[in-house]
């Protein structure tokens, strides 16, 4: 490997070692896997000795031959070059037989990279490096940062690290986990936006074993942003795609990944009853350059229109009608709270992760019901209150998850003197 190289100087390389491979060894037939520019290399030199060539991961499509760049049209080289095709899923297949490919030599094997990550786990153990990892990151929901591709090189990927950045800054109860790709493109521009700040942990490049360690001890309700979707697949938890497409879409319909484009700033919202708190979420859209909203709901259609006409969002005045005419990544509850576990679960099984005021219901078994529908759904399910991050309720979690103070059987919140609320 040497700095900045290019693909066509990958592939010369391989080509040029690989073929004196060739020649001793005289094989009947090679396995490629995936679509790195070595693979299509690795096939490409086997088919110019007519060896027999073996594709595992066979016709992942995106159906952009730039993005990503240059895996995508690297596995559609291979596919034509390829003898054996060896598939993880039926639509792998049906991509195939749709170019062509005679179905004689297309075999569904299912995900190799499941198989991997089943047998890492059970037989192989962390480094004592990243054992101390997880013990110092214990109580904290971790997110595993993935992040090296080269149509991300330069602004875009300089925006997905500032957003992140910010988000860690912002919630003390998340750290962030960054293996960092050894590619100068990356190295400089992480250095330079996330080194030396708190509960962010930069790391060198891990082995596969530290690594599916690390990827299995995200929380169920963080998620981890790069191309690996399939690992996360394994793990059962949330993948944020940093891409505006997937050769696997089969995880996003399964939900086991989210599509968030090149750049984080596109989050879309729709907020569901516009009384007096809504106008705290419309200074917070006005403000934020991360999200925005698209559409509102109130059963008083005139305050909807009212609400969401400076943001040119679409009006409801049902909350089923809004979700099934709106593209949205989320939804805000600020309806009656007697009314949140109907509605927040309904949006939770349409995929929608959702924030609900406070209070969020009343009862404790009904906010079970809605926390056990979030985690059947694949959703993120939160409630609104700033207080959680003032820094005498950030201290006294701990104290109270410890047991020092013992069963806390009731709890008042009284405000003892005047409150600035501009800073809460």
């Amino acid at each position: 490997m040497t700095a900045n190289q290019t693909p066509n100087q990958v592939a010369a390389k391989v080509l040029s070692l690989l073929d004196a491979v060739l020649e001793r060894e005289k094989p009947e037939i090679i396995l490629v896997q995936g679509d790195t520019t070595t693979a299509f290399a690795g096939a490409f030199a086997a088919f110019n000795r007519k060896i027999k060539i073996g594709h595992i991961e066979a016709v992942l499509r995106s159906g952009d031959a730039l993005s990503p760049f240059p895996e995508e049209l690297n596995r559609r080289l291979i596919s034509q070059l390829t003898t054996l095709h060896f598939c993880a899923t039926g639509g792998n297949k049906r991509n195939l037989t749709a170019e062509g490919i005679s179905e004689k030599s297309i075999f569904l094997c299912g995900n190799t990279v499941v198989d991997a990550l089943n047998s890492i786990l059970e037989k192989e153990q962390p480094s004592a490096k990243i054992k101390k990892l997880l013990d110092e990151t214990n109580g904290f929901k971790r997110i595993l940062l993935t992040t090296h591709r080269r149509e991300s090189f330069g602004e875009t990927m300089a925006g997905n690290l500032k957003t992140l950045r910010d988000f860690i800054e912002q919630r003390t109860d998340v750290c962030l986990i960054f293996p960092v790709h050894p590619n100068p493109n990356v190295k400089r521009i992480t250095e330079k936006i996330l080194a030396n700040r708190e509960r962010i942990f930069l790391l060198e490049p891990l082995d596969y074993v530290n690594f599916c360690r690390v990827n299995a001890s995200r929380v169920a309700d963080c998620v981890r942003f790069g191309r690996r979707s399939g690992r996360s697949f394994g793990f059962r938890k949330t993948a944020f795609i940093l891409r505006e497409n997937t050769e696997r879409p089969e995880a996003i319909e399964s939900g086991a990944a989210k599509l968030v484009g090149g750049n984080l700033k596109k989050l879309k919202f729709a907020l569901i009853g516009t009384g007096g708190i809504a106008q705290t979420y419309a200074q917070t859209f006005n403000a934020s350059d991360c999200c925005r909203l698209v559409a509102a709901a109130d059963v008083n259609e005139d305050s909807a229109t009212a609400f969401a006409e400076p943001f040119d969002a679409k009006v409801f005045n049902d909350y089923k009608t809004l979700a099934e005419n709106s593209a949205i990544d989320a939804a805000i509850m600020s309806t009656p709270p007697s009314s949140h576990p109907e509605i927040a679960m309904y949006f939770m099984r349409r995929g929608v992760n959702v924030l609900c005021e406070k209070p969020l219901c009343l009862s404790v078994a009904e906010a079970k019901e809605m926390i056990a529908c979030a985690d059947a759904s694949n959703v993120v399910f939160t409630m609104a209150t700033k207080f959680r991050y003032v820094e005498d309720v950030v201290k006294a979690k701990p104290m109270i998850d410890s047991g020092v103070l013992g069963d806390i059987v009731q709890f008042e919140n009284a405000f003892t003197a005047r409150v600035d609320m501009s800073k809460r």
